[in-house]
């Protein structure tokens, strides 16, 4: 052989140039506590209630606090005590979903969490 197949150049468009390519497609970076508390923050002065912004929203904080710290799976009670010191007295329209998608996800959810999801009507049907 004289190395004429690693000359060979496949289209762009076939599978074999997809399955090859590494480059992690769609991936988005685990946001930090920081972020998280800018999202809150964002989502507290909309004036809108928007699907979109809160399907991402949701996702992003429950990803980052349910599935992106140790242990997984499990809300710890230093998280959800910060979490719950940052929603107002008058939560967003948007926060009843994100609890609503952190009591589901979670397997263990702190009793603070809980409470405040109750108080708020997040558990409502």
């Amino acid at each position: 052989m004289t190395g004429t197949a690693a000359k060979r150049v496949l289209p762009a468009e076939s599978f074999a140039a997809f399955a090859l390519d590494i480059t992690p497609v769609g991936f988005r970076p685990q946001l930090n506590r920081q972020q998280v508390e800018e999202l809150i923050l964002a989502d507290r002065f909309r004036n809108d209630r928007d699907s979109v912004w809160e399907a991402y929203f949701v996702e992003q904080i429950v990803e980052f606090v349910v599935h992106g710290r140790r242990p997984t799976g499990v809300i710890t009670q230093e998280d959800a005590q910060w979490l719950v010191s940052l929603f107002t007295d008058k939560p967003s329209p948007s926060v009843p979903s994100l609890l609503r998608g952190l009591v589901s996800e979670a397997e263990n959810v702190p009793d603070c969490l809980i409470g405040y999801a109750l108080a708020c009507g997040a558990m409502r049907i």
